[in-house]
């Protein structure tokens, strides 16, 4: 009998090795940041001074005025980025696209405020999107195809609510389509246009509006390159919920409910 390379008799009677595991480096990315990557992350003593991208695109985030904390161990002994939701946050310099998913492995700390998650928004007469936890403690999603405020924004949001716990929050747009999701279960709804302004703000991690800031942690921020596919998003949430021993939150439906991708 011939032994295949991989059968355990051909190694001694060891196991076969095991398929690497699915990270967002398996995909392109518009922008990866990841907190538990320590090499990532550039510190003035515990200010951010920068959080390294690591899509392979160089949008590398810097501080927004005052920059925001890293926390060596602020989910399950892996890093966090924290914010205290009044002066704190980080910017990339200026992207476009006009459909995304948007993917973070946050909290907030505050269940009664509004607070951009992240944003090219500066409140008055240039809009381009926002991600935000809501002051009902709820996800909204925003395009704007002109730029100004009124009428011309669109708004989705969730019925349930995000709660105060580490969670895996999405925001994906394709077209006029809109999906919102709290830990793997989905939300769809429908923006009035497929068009979206193309501002020159830069995205801004951690705050929209002046004054309108995120007080709460992120540990990890993928922005995909285009709509990815409902396979991909799925992916990601699994990953991001085990890689941070969340799994447990995902839908018993879900298809990385019961191993990571």
């Amino acid at each position: 009998m011939t032994l295949g390379l991989f059968d355990p008799a051909f190694l001694g009677g060891l196991a076969a090795p095991s398929p690497g595991v699915w990270t967002p480096a398996d995909i392109t990315t518009a922008l990866w940041l990841d907190a538990t990557d320590a090499t990532k992350i550039v510190l003035s003593g515990s200010n951010v001074t920068q959080w390294s991208d690591k899509s392979g695109n160089g949008r590398n985030a810097t501080p927004y005025t005052i920059s925001p904390t890293y926390n060596a161990t602020g989910l399950n002994s892996q890093g966090t980025i924290d914010f205290n939701g009044s002066t704190q946050a980080l910017q990339v310099a200026d992207f476009y696209q006009s459909d995304w998913y948007i993917m973070v492995l946050a909290k907030t700390n505050n269940a009664s405020a509004d607070q951009g998650i992240v944003s090219k928004f500066d409140g008055s007469n240039d809009r381009e999107l926002l991600f935000r936890f809501t002051s009902g403690n709820k996800l909204l999603g925003l395009i704007n195809p002109v730029g100004n405020s009124g009428a011309a924004n669109t708004i989705v949001t969730t019925s349930a609510s995000a709660g105060t716990s580490f969670g895996v929050f999405g925001f994906y747009k394709s077209g006029t389509t809109c999906e919102l999701g709290i830990n793997g279960t989905i939300e769809s709804g429908t923006f009035n246009t497929s068009t979206v302004y193309d501002g020159a703000l830069p995205f801004a991690i951690g705050r929209e509006a002046l004054g309108v800031y995120f007080n709460g942690s992120i540990q990890q921020l993928v922005v995909t390159q285009g709509a990815p596919t409902a396979d991909t998003m799925r992916k990601l949430e699994g990953w991001a919920a085990w890689s941070a021993g969340l799994e447990s939150l995902l839908p018993a439906a879900h298809p990385y409910k019961n191993a990571a991708p």
